[in-house]
């Protein structure tokens, strides 16, 4: 049996399997700790008694299974504000060593207060902005004499607006 394609047809995403886990370990401890007037009426008061071991496999495995998967999606918020706090810090640092050919295509962001320019692809100034992080491609649709849009990022444009000697004229 190939479990890929049962797998795949679920696309369980970790959030998914996060709500899924955590359904399954409150059926599972509703159906092993639940009083008695709750559990005849939905018919279930014999199934903790008569099948004990599957109601406390499922929640040990469920509850290690919602242990998990939270810790996986807390780990990625982690790595996720971590990696946006370095890419600012060292995108500051980078903005403090402009080249003359980065500053005037950043000039002209913040001194036309405009976050849009159209830039050729085959401006490598542009392209070592673009892998610097500071400024990205917004759009596949373009020309190829006039350009192609690139928007600046929200932190490069407001380190920019409230330091705009480091784009100045030389």
């Amino acid at each position: 049996m190939d479990y890929t394609k049962i797998i795949d047809a679920l696309n369980l995403s970790t959030g998914r399997l996060f709500a899924f886990c955590i359904v399954v370990v409150l059926a599972s401890s509703l159906v092993l700790f639940g009083p008695d007037q709750v559990l005849g009426p939905l018919g279930v008061k014999e199934v903790g008694s008569k099948y004990e071991p599957f109601p406390g496999l499922s929640l040990v495995l469920s509850g290690v299974g919602t242990l998990v998967t939270g810790l996986i999606y807390l780990g990625s918020m982690v790595r996720s504000k971590i990696g946006r706090f370095l890419l600012v810090k060292n995108g500051r640092r980078g903005l403090q060593n402009l080249t003359p050919g980065e500053r005037v295509i950043l000039r002209r962001y913040i001194y036309s207060q405009s976050r849009t320019q159209w830039l050729r692809l085959d401006n490598g100034v542009a392209r070592e902005l673009v892998s610097e992080r500071i400024i990205y491609q917004s759009s596949s649709e373009g020309h190829i004499l006039n350009g192609f849009p690139h928007n600046i990022r929200p932190w490069a444009w407001d380190y920019l607006s409230a330091h705009p000697h480091l784009v100045a004229g030389d």
